[in-house]
């Protein structure tokens, strides 16, 4: 949960990231293409691919993160 503007930086997972919004928005950017992911969305990010995170609102974002094994 981050609950004030944050920036992660660009790295990369062994494993497949799975991201689901659970509240607010999060701007998702992987191997350069942008995505908006709001409440409900869900974003599916393949192993050894570079991504990113930016959450701009006040109101801050909480996501469920999972990896396939």
């Amino acid at each position: 949960e981050w609950n004030k503007p944050t920036h992660i930086k660009d790295h990369r997972h062994n494993l497949t990231e799975i991201l689901v919004v659970s509240q607010g928005e999060i701007i998702v950017n992987i191997a350069g293409n942008q995505v908006l992911l709001r409440q409900g969305d869900r974003a599916e990010i393949p192993s050894n691919t570079k991504h990113s995170y930016q959450i701009n609102q006040q109101h801050g974002c909480r996501l469920v993160v999972a990896y396939k094994i």
